[in-house]
């Protein structure tokens, strides 16, 4: 992804195609899941919004310095789905309040003669927050991103030059024909200034642009927005990576991303340098294709969870065999290109009960080990080179005039020596868990099988002809090795090599060179 986007379009107004359901009456994705035999409890949730609102003068030091509208949630939580919620619409102001809060009172008005203003509100916010604030409507049909965070800036104004209120100001809109609806709460700034923030240099504006305006993605139900975190809601699981893709052009870094009334769902970090980060594709993309697959019911990342020491975990639940989805899961190439392992767990909820299955998505461990299919020639009285004695490792890439070039070395570790063969036995795999048929030529003569000696390395050479991605096309994201004593595969992900982001463009399809084997041994016979 481009570091640079191109600065996005906010000058249309803000329709566009959407859900026709409004998030406020979707049922929550996970309750088909409740009316069969409970899984356990997923990673519990963090950070739910609340709406907020003001009271009386008494209360009011209360609201001074408060930051955070959205709760953090620890322990365990049933609900595993949940994203800003949106609160029920209320009365402008209650009439005890009325009675109460003069003051407030007075404010709300002023800021109702705001043109593009609809209404302004109180609202009590959960009792576990004790959280309070003042809610503004914004007329609707918006005009547009740009005038939308205008009316927005002239309501802040209002409301920071009153003498006696400093609580959160949230606003609100819901888009005509959609029922797609932002939620974008300012708190006081902490340096002391009077001034108020939020996500982001225009939120509103960022909000009402990815929900259906000048980039129309056209799925994106609800954008939850504070100064803490950003979190969009979509209508299906094809649509995450595109509404990742427009908050990036438009810098908003919303770190949560969930399917509205389906199973995907990333979690923001809970980490403070890495919660206010838009999930990279490729997580996303791991979502959006297990979510697709017929009778998953729950498909959750989260990226630093307690379930796996901190690390980023990966839970799915399925209403039948879970086996076909952890061989995908061990398959795909999407841990390769995070670039770390993702442990996940595999729920399946049959007539038979409850199974699961846990494993590393990609294959890639947390100590980097794999695992690796095949023989190759042996030497007489020396033992057959595997992966408890020998180092594989992709060591570098180079490119030219069109061409590819990508090493492959085998290093003993042993204080032995092992007999590695003629020829590595490669394969492939995709970033979407596919085998790419790949057509291997030989090239080169290959001479008496290699024997590593103790501490000797044995390199080859894969060579191809630039691929083209345009079109969206599947990288290939790891090497499979085969050693000649080993059942399993050893996977070396490509895009550990520095210098590769995503993957090869080594594609289906494609016809590649192979090297035999070259040991230092062989390699000073050629240079005498």
């Amino acid at each position: 992804m481009d570091d640079s986007p191109d600065a996005p379009d906010r000058s249309t107004p803000a329709y566009g195609p959407g859900s026709t359901d409004s998030p406020r009456s979707a049922p929550a994705p996970h309750e088909e899941a409740a009316r069969v035999p409970a899984p356990p409890e997923p990673e519990p949730r963090t950070w739910r919004p609340t709406r907020v609102v003001a009271w009386s003068a008494g209360v009011l030091a209360v609201l001074i310095g408060t930051a955070v509208v959205w709760q953090a949630v620890q322990g365990s939580s049933t609900d595993v789905r949940s994203l800003p919620a949106v609160v029920s619409q209320g009365p402008s102001l209650p009439p005890e309040a009325a009675a109460l809060r003069p003051e407030v009172t007075a404010l709300l008005r002023a800021v109702e003669r705001v043109d593009g203003v609809a209404a302004t509100h109180v609202a009590d916010g959960e009792p576990s927050l004790g959280a309070t604030g003042i809610v503004v409507d914004l007329a609707t049909p918006l005009p547009g991103p740009v005038e939308s965070q205008a009316v927005a800036h002239e309501a802040l104004a209002v409301v920071q030059a009153d003498d006696v209120y400093r609580g959160p100001v949230t606003f609100e809109a819901t888009m005509p024909g959609s029922g797609a609806d932002i939620v974008v709460t300012y708190v006081l700034a902490a340096d002391g200034t009077g001034t108020y923030a939020s996500l982001g240099d225009d939120p509103v504006s960022d909000a009402v642009v990815l929900i259906a305006g000048a980039h129309p993605v056209g799925r994106v139900t609800h954008v939850g927005l504070t100064p803490d975190r950003g979190a969009v809601l979509v209508s299906e699981p094809g649509t995450l990576r595109s509404a990742a893709d427009e908050a990036r052009r438009l810098h908003l870094p919303a770190g949560s991303f969930r399917v509205a009334d389906g199973p995907g769902e990333w979690i923001a970090s809970h980490r403070d340098d890495a919660e206010k980060a838009v999930p990279p594709d490729a997580g996303l993309a791991m979502i959006e294709q297990v979510a697709v697959i017929e009778d998953v019911t729950t498909a959750i990342y989260v990226p630093d969870s307690h379930k796996n020491s901190g690390l980023p975990y990966f839970e799915v639940i399925i209403q039948a065999d879970p086996v076909p989805v952890a061989e995908l899961l061990d398959t795909v190439g999407y841990a390769d290109q995070l670039g770390y392992p993702v442990r996940y767990k595999v729920w399946g909820i049959g007539e038979t009960g409850e199974t699961s299955l846990t494993g590393w998505v990609s294959g890639r461990t947390a100590d980097g080990a794999g695992g690796g299919d095949g023989a190759a020639d042996g030497v007489a009285g020396v033992a057959a080179c595997t992966s408890d004695v020998v180092r594989l490792e992709l060591p570098w890439t180079d490119a030219a005039t069109g061409q590819r070039y990508l090493g492959v070395r085998a290093t003993n570790r042993s204080d032995g020596p092992c007999a590695l063969g003629r020829r590595p036995e490669i394969s492939f795999l995709a970033a979407d868990g596919s085998a790419p048929d790949i057509l291997l030529e030989p090239v080169g003569e290959a001479g008496e099988p290699v024997v590593l000696r103790p501490g000797e390395s044995a390199d080859s050479m894969i060579q191809w002809g630039a691929g083209s991605t345009a079109g969206g096309a599947v990288l290939t994201t790891a090497v499979l090795v085969t050693l000649p004593g080993d059942d399993e595969p050893v996977r070396l992900p490509v895009t550990d090599i520095e210098g590769i982001a995503e993957g090869i463009d080594l594609l289906h399809g494609a016809k590649a060179r192979l090297e035999p084997w070259s040991s230092a041994t062989d390699r000073e016979a050629d240079v005498d």
